[in-house]
């Protein structure tokens, strides 16, 4: 007699809770500088305690010198600045791994391309997630199924005035994605998608 309501009741929690994550993920996404590494794929690194204050300083120096390139005032100078912040940026991460640790990396962020139509953050915590070649292949399914929509909302972005109203529903249908995706994830591989609301370490 209960049952269908604990059903309910647990459908409408994970609801809600996947919603605040990717909701959680677009505001953590939208303060990060585009080029950071992300958290997902830097946990699983086993940084030392010296290592993660080498890397913290290193996203502090990027943030910092990611803020003043917005302020420059052409488009071509804020373009060369955040350039030349991310790659110095990106030099300073990777002196602070080991040789085997710089591949891991590599190797993640190969992996988290795959997954790029999900968005930066939630494609790297696929790469850590572990998934089969049977999942794998599941996704790209699900990649597929939402592919035209996705490519349309982002090519109208482009000319958009109001390109905040179309981030949105690139966020909705990313949440979708994310939905049928987890239906086929084990409850381990799930726990990968809370690991980006951490803060960077």
């Amino acid at each position: 007699m209960h049952v269908p309501n604990r059903v309910a009741a647990s459908l409408l929690a994970g609801s809600l809770m996947l919603s605040l994550a990717v909701a959680s993920f677009a505001q953590a996404q939208a303060r990060r500088p585009t080029g950071m590494m992300p958290t997902a794929i830097v946990s699983k690194l086993s940084l030392t305690d010296e290592q993660k204050a080498k890397v913290k300083a290193a996203n502090d120096a990027f943030q910092a010198e990611s803020d003043e390139a917005a302020k420059l005032t052409t488009p071509k100078e804020k373009r060369a600045a955040s350039r030349a912040a991310r790659e110095k940026y990106e030099s300073a991460f990777k002196a602070a791994l080991t040789p085997d640790q710089q591949k891991q990396l590599d190797a993640l962020l190969n992996e988290a391309k795959e997954y790029k139509d999900f968005g930066p953050m939630l494609g790297s915590q696929m790469a850590v997630a572990g998934l089969t070649a049977e999942q794998k292949a599941k996704v790209k399914e699900v990649t597929a199924k939402y592919l035209p929509e996705l490519d349309k909302l982002r090519a109208a972005q482009k000319e958009a005035t109001d390109k905040q109203a179309l981030q949105a529903q690139i966020r909705e249908q990313q949440q979708k994605m994310v939905a049928e995706v987890r239906a086929f994830l084990t409850p381990e591989q799930q726990k990968a998608f809370g690991s980006g609301r951490k803060k960077q370490q």
